[in-house]
């Protein structure tokens, strides 16, 4: 059976798509240029091959940084100890948890020394050179927010999540990233509802600078489509299938 790739991210980046392959035995990371039909198979880290450990590589981010002129690949990788290994023969092993980061220049893998966890599955999103996730946590009384990671500067950047009002039915929301007209907005889905809502960010790392639109209404058996140029760039009800 071929392997089945997704593309990372925003999509095109220059003309150039990472697409990954999440296998159990290991990750395929590729950078492709569909006009020249140019590839690079990305090599793999030597952090995917833990003795006695199971690797999972959660979620990646790709962009260019502009300062170095460099293509980069930045993941989160999870190592947690074999369930089939005995664990008195092998003393005091820890589940670990780190990102490491790729340069197209080095072409290698190298480790970065931060300890952040990141709880949602989704692939970043790229804008202004940082890569975005959207962070949420199983514990009600976590609050969630936006990890911005700086291509150029190759550090991590928390934007807590705009406030919520507590008069709503806020008991299931989905949320997900986009880039709209050049700023990045925070998608609200409220099933619940039967609405949702857009937050825009103007500052990075500032929680009063989220922008918060009125709620539209919407029948949940629509396909709902933002638009951009006249491109349609987000799909409530593909969210709202998966």
């Amino acid at each position: 059976m071929e392997p089945k790739f997704v593309i990372s991210g925003s999509g095109s980046i220059n003309g150039i798509l990472c697409l990954i392959n999440y296998s159990q035995s290991n990750t395929i990371v590729v950078l492709w240029n569909p006009t020249t039909q140019e590839f690079k198979v990305i090599p793999t880290s030597s952090f995917e091959f833990v003795p006695h450990m199971d690797v999972d590589i959660l979620r990646h981010g790709f962009g260019y940084d502009c300062v170095t002129n460099d293509y980069k690949i930045i993941r989160q990788v999870v190592c947690c100890q074999k369930l089939d290994i005995d664990v008195l023969s092998l003393g005091n092993i820890d589940d670990d948890q780190f990102w490491e980061i790729y340069s197209l220049h080095s072409n290698s893998w190298r480790k970065l020394e931060y300890d952040i966890p990141l709880n949602h599955k989704d692939n970043g999103v790229l804008l202004d050179g940082m890569v975005h996730w959207w962070n949420e946590s199983d514990d009600v009384d976590d609050e969630a927010y936006l990890l911005s990671f700086d291509l150029s500067t190759e550090e991590f950047v928390t934007t807590v999540a705009p406030l919520e009002d507590g008069s709503l039915d806020l008991e299931f929301v989905l949320s997900d990233l986009m880039v709209l007209n050049g700023s990045l907005a925070l998608i609200s889905n409220y099933p619940n509802l039967g609405a949702f809502q857009i937050s825009i960010l103007a500052e990075f790392g500032v929680k009063e600078s989220w922008f918060k639109s009125s709620f539209f209404g919407l029948y949940l058996s629509l396909c709902i489509l933002l638009e951009q140029e006249g491109k349609g760039i987000y799909s409530l009800r593909k969210k709202m299938d998966n």
